[in-house]
């Protein structure tokens, strides 16, 4: 017959008692030291990229004399051209213009005469 405790355990034939330790201590130990060995990496590993890149990369300098100059852009491309405003003209009566009396790119009035037409068509 065997008697059973928490921390060690004994038997009835008069043998040595032998102490057990529970297991779940034992996994709290592993996950803990786990934990503390990825965050000391990740700290070891985040010194070493901050201070060394810099060092290791050999930033290089140009330096040039300052000078005065023009600067040429040109920009290229074709598209379709669609007018900002457009405007349909319509007459009371019918007929042939005979005359405009504007120039492309004038500005007219109200009531002004914008073309004669021939009503003999």
């Amino acid at each position: 017959m065997k008697l059973r405790s928490r921390a060690k355990t004994t038997t009835t034939e008069g043998t040595a008692a032998a102490v057990k330790k529970p297991a779940k201590s034992k996994k709290k130990l592993i996950i803990t030291l786990a934990v503390v060995a990825v965050v000391l990496i990740a700290i070891i590993a985040l010194f070493k990229s901050c201070s060394g890149s810099a060092a290791q990369a050999g930033t290089a300098y140009i330096t040039a004399d300052v000078v005065k100059g023009d600067i040429e852009s040109k920009l290229s491309g074709s598209a379709p051209l669609q007018p900002a405003n457009s405007y349909t003209v319509t007459s009371l009566v019918a007929g042939t213009v005979i005359e405009d009396t504007f120039a492309e790119g004038d500005k007219v009035t109200k009531d002004q005469l914008l073309y004669k037409l021939s009503s003999t068509s």
